[in-house]
């Protein structure tokens, strides 16, 4: 998939909390998932760190009532 700034998308996830089961503070477990992929995904770069590899990592999050 391309984007309109030109890079790819290799993998996607997209997270539903508080939907179909309620739970507590779904905001605060958002942004606890992303610190979580943060740290994961920076242990592993450093890992990497001689292989040279272009890789990143893009998190956005959204709250509210989705439309679809």
């Amino acid at each position: 998939m391309r984007f309109h700034c030109g890079r790819r998308a290799g993998d996607g996830l997209l997270t539903f909390f508080d939907d179909p089961l309620p739970c507590d503070q779904p905001d605060s477990k958002v942004v606890r998932l992303k610190l979580d992929f943060r740290i994961a995904f920076d242990e592993l770069l450093s890992d990497w760190s001689g292989l040279d590899v272009g890789i990143g990592l893009g998190v956005s999050l959204a709250s509210g009532y989705p439309t679809m």
